[in-house]
């Protein structure tokens, strides 16, 4: 779980280097009191610097959070995950499946009697899956937005085009393009006759 911690750590970093400079870099870390990011190492404390610096970046750039989860997703799952998990080019070749084994992913990751985030899957038809997010106090306690951009993040890396919603309590609605492709293809075939 630790590497996971550290790519969303270094994730938010390089993003914010990228997108505010080095040097509001700097006083961002600061004001969140961060020295180094491998300082921030716990399953408590990690949450909580990564939406401090998400806001402080927002705030920084006059940018919504939501655009800059996605933009912060796309950059942790292209640099981050490749890096912490033997599971992509394995079975996983799409965002469903990478997204269906997050439970395994994440109890690889942790200690025997480690705690990892949890995830429950409901599928309302063949390309709508329900995903409810179950896990510690403190990951449960970041903004759905967070969550949602690194889901899109998957998507994005993956080359596809999902449809995204927010649910309650940290549930989200993912349509994968399945749907939409053999809805065009009725839809042309309609038009045909």
């Amino acid at each position: 779980m630790k590497e996971l911690l550290g790519g969303m750590l270094n994730g938010m970093k390089d993003v914010l280097a990228e997108r505010a400079g080095e040097g509001s870099l700097e006083k961002i870390l600061l004001y969140c009191g961060i020295t180094e990011i491998s300082s921030v190492n716990s399953p408590e404390s990690a949450p909580k610097a990564v939406l401090c610096m998400l806001e402080n970046l927002c705030r920084t750039l006059n940018v919504p959070l939501e655009e800059t989860a996605e933009v912060y997703g796309e950059h942790w799952f292209k640099h981050y995950i490749p890096k912490i998990t033997p599971y992509l080019g394995t079975d996983v070749n799409d965002s469903k499946s990478f997204l269906l084994k997050l439970n395994e992913i994440h109890s690889s990751m942790s200690a025997p009697d480690g705690d990892s985030p949890f995830f429950c899957y409901d599928w309302k038809d063949r390309d709508t899956l329900i995903m409810s997010f179950n896990g510690l106090d403190e990951w449960e306690d970041l903004p759905a937005y967070l969550f949602k951009g690194m889901i899109s993040g998957v998507a994005k890396f993956y080359g596809e085009d999902v449809r995204l919603f927010t649910g309650p309590s940290n549930t989200f609605i993912i349509i994968f393009q399945g749907a939409e492709v053999r809805k065009r293809k009725i839809q042309r075939a309609g038009s045909l006759n």
